[in-house]
């Protein structure tokens, strides 16, 4: 990707107060701003994402901060009805992946009522079969539904 430094200034440079992603928030701000990016097959850099405790690692760590820029993006830059809605809905949408990621991760910890308020939260906007036989799981016999959920999870690995 190729921008230009000018676009880059215009829009504000890099919000260094942003603990993740405050590359994703410039490159949002410079296109609002009217940057215009390029494609290129050339390799600019390579990802390890093997690293333990970075944010790659935590899908909900992901999640948690691209929800993060979308309500930044709403409070900071004079969108229109249209653009605020579509930011809205994507926003609602992270929200709930947010919440199914952590919801796995709070089971996994043995935390159950934590797992059991993020995946019922989720299962608002997904709606899917088997989060809410997992969230029955958490309700009858939570250490079993545990067990099996990530038993399932690993055959599907």
């Amino acid at each position: 990707m190729v921008v230009r430094k000018s676009s880059i200034v215009r829009a504000g440079m890099f919000d260094e107060s942003m603990p993740r992603c405050d590359d994703y928030d410039m490159w949002l701000r410079t296109a609002f701003h009217g940057a215009k990016f390029s494609y290129t097959k050339k390799v600019q850099a390579r990802l390890n994402g093997g690293r333990p405790g970075s944010l790659g690692a935590s899908r909900a760590r992901m999640a948690e901060a691209y929800l993060n820029i979308l309500e930044k993006t709403m409070k900071s830059l004079p969108l229109s009805d249209s653009q605020r809605t579509l930011v809205q809905k994507q926003a609602t949408e992270v929200r709930a992946r947010y919440c199914l990621e952590e919801g796995k991760y709070r089971l996994q910890q043995r935390e159950f009522d934590q797992a059991k308020n993020f995946l019922r939260e989720a299962n608002l906007y997904f709606r899917r079969s088997k989060v809410s036989l997992v969230l029955l799981g958490l309700a009858i016999a939570p250490k079993t539904t545990s067990r099996l959920a990530f038993l399932m999870e690993a055959i599907r690995n």
